[in-house]
């Protein structure tokens, strides 16, 4: 016999000696060379612990072995394989180490899906076409190697180490969650050489993978992308195309900084079947997400229809007593351009992967955005009225903040906010940014370094040439790194080239508008015809004795009202 037929041996029990077709070994199998292809769900839902496959095996159908995951531990694959169907091995979750012969050509979508134990997995050199979400899920796998002379795909190095690629690594395959590389700890930067995210390519990586940064070139996100992570936000570039299933299962919070429009967020959000196929049971799967949508002003009628949409999504039972077998509904609870902030502290740092505007006032709430353009020596008074003597960073105040700047749009600018501890305010999504066709810029250099994602921050950094010492904000002040470690994501430190070659172990702020003045206590009255009285937020007073308790501005000198 040539052709084991589809659904041949469905749900068997090997306990048996099955003709010259299957040989019994214990629980194991053993196919024999005579046999050329294996059909769809051959042996779905088998309970064997072992599979051999003899040399003369070219062809594995499409769930050939789906779902054998109640004792299947180990497989050997035949020189003579050629084709890997979809959904092969898909559910075989005890098997630990895969090895995929040379000769191997083609492995199908999903086709070692949900292996939670797999940690190893080698890949030939013959593969030519490696379909979406191949290992979808596999959280486990640490251990991944393609054989060097592979032409059409390759495994990272360095920081992308653990990263199947195709060839010229423009496609971002498969993302290891096991590979623990310290800097790339909770986060990721896709590499601007990366133009499309493989379907499956960030699922099941748990904790892991906090937060992401998608490049400006981004192209498309394939199916399934970041289901089964923890990412509960994602800001997506204009350019980026968005396919079934594509956005985070555990999402709160999209920021879309495109066109692509409600239809494109509804098709993202809605829920797929992975194998429809009612005689293997056909499972659902994806994502339940409660989600608000973040966008450019001038984009809300784009998306606005799908504000309060709580039906994205459907529901279809095939066994009501078997809850996973439910389709999953999402929903958009808000479509908003403005998004909520809280400053804990009076001095905090803020970076994001959009440009900021905090232009307007009322929203902005007393909040105030500065850059860090300059490190100096010498005497300087800090808010608090506290005189010292050291280094300090000459700080200057920015209502619109620049995000994806750099030749390639990947460098991101950091700021100091300076408020009232515990404001809340709002900020818009800049409408002036690498997208449009009038990109706001920093007009003079700046000192803070941006982390849009969770950053691995060492004291000290090389970057071509240049040495820079790293601070980090502590109660007020930048203090130097005493060892290496992860800045927490949206936030900001500060770099000083070594060209200064101060070697501070602490760093004070000099703002160049007034807030930089020591605190005093104000006079007690002031006619109308005094020193001009302004809060923090420019607004202005004609006499002393109405003021609230504050900080206000009286004569060019910062002054405290208790």
């Amino acid at each position: 016999m040539e052709v084991i037929g589809r659904f041949a041996f469905n749900g068997a029990s090997f306990g048996t000696t099955f003709t010259d077709v299957i040989t019994n070994i214990g629980v194991g199998l053993t196919i024999p060379g005579s046999v050329k292809r294996i059909e769809e769900g051959a042996f779905n839902w088998c309970g064997m612990s072992s599979i051999t496959f003899e040399d003369g095996v070219e062809y594995i159908g499409k769930g050939a072995f789906y779902d054998c995951r109640l004792a299947l531990t180990s497989i050997t694959l035949p020189s003579t394989l050629k084709t890997i169907g979809p959904f092969a091995f898909m559910w075989c979750n005890k098997l630990s180490a895969i090895t995929i012969p040379e000769g191997v050509e083609s492995i199908g979508s999903f086709a070692f899906a949900f292996i939670y134990q797999l940690q190893e997995l080698h890949m030939p050199s013959t593969l030519r076409y490696f379909g979406n979400s191949v290992l979808f899920n596999n959280y486990q796998l640490s251990n991944i190697t393609i054989k060097p002379d592979c032409q059409h795909f390759t495994m990272g190095e360095g920081n992308e180490e653990g990263i199947i690629f195709n060839k010229d690594k423009t496609r971002l395959i498969f993302f290891s969650a096991g590979q623990k590389l310290l800097g790339r700890r909770y986060q990721y930067k896709v590499p601007t050489h990366v133009k499309e995210i493989g379907g499956g390519a960030f699922s099941g990586v748990r904790e892991e993978l906090r937060s992401i940064v998608l490049h400006s070139t981004l192209e498309l996100i394939d199916s399934f992308a970041f289901i089964q992570n923890p990412l509960e936000r994602i800001t997506i570039p204009a350019n980026t195309k968005l396919m079934v299933g594509s956005i985070p299962s555990e999402c709160k919070e999209i920021y879309m900084m495109g066109s692509q429009g409600a239809d494109a967020v509804v098709t993202a959000l809605t829920p797929i079947v992975l194998y429809p196929n009612a005689e293997t049971r056909s499972r659902y799967y994806g994502g339940s997400i409660h989600a608000n949508i973040y966008t450019k002003e001038s984009l809300l009628p784009l998306y606005s229809s799908i504000a309060g949409k709580n039906d994205i999504g459907y529901e279809q039972l095939i066994n009501p007593y078997q809850s996973w077998e439910r389709e999953a509904m999402s929903s958009i609870t808000t479509v908003s351009a403005e998004i909520p902030g809280t400053t804990a502290k009076q001095l905090t740092t803020l970076c994001r992967d959009f440009d900021i505007d905090l232009t307007d006032a009322t929203l902005a709430n007393g909040v105030k955005a500065y850059i860090a353009t300059e490190a100096k020596k010498g005497d300087v008074t800090e808010l608090d009225g506290t005189e010292f003597s050291g280094t300090y960073i000459i700080m200057k105040p920015v209502n619109y903040i620049p995000s994806r700047t750099g030749d390639d749009n990947n460098d991101y600018t950091g700021v100091v906010l300076v408020s009232e501890p515990g404001k809340t305010f709002s900020y818009k999504m800049g409408e002036n940014d690498c997208f449009s066709g009038n990109q706001t810029t920093l007009s003079e250099p700046n000192l803070l370094e941006g982390a849009p994602c969770y950053m691995h921050v060492y004291p000290i950094e090389t970057e071509g040439s240049t040495t820079y010492e790293c601070y980090g904000l502590n109660n007020g002040r930048f203090k130097s790194y005493s060892s290496e470690g992860t800045l927490s994501q949206n936030k900001a430190y500060l770099r000083i080239p070594n060209n200064y070659t101060f070697n501070a172990k602490e760093v004070v702020f000099s703002f160049e508008d007034a807030v930089t003045t020591g605190i005093d206590t104000p006079p007690t009255a002031s006619a109308t015809d005094g020193p001009p009285i302004y809060d923090l937020q420019g607004r202005r007073y004609d006499n002393a004795n109405s003021l609230k308790p504050g900080i206000y501005i009286i004569g060019n000198k910062k002054m405290m009202v208790k």
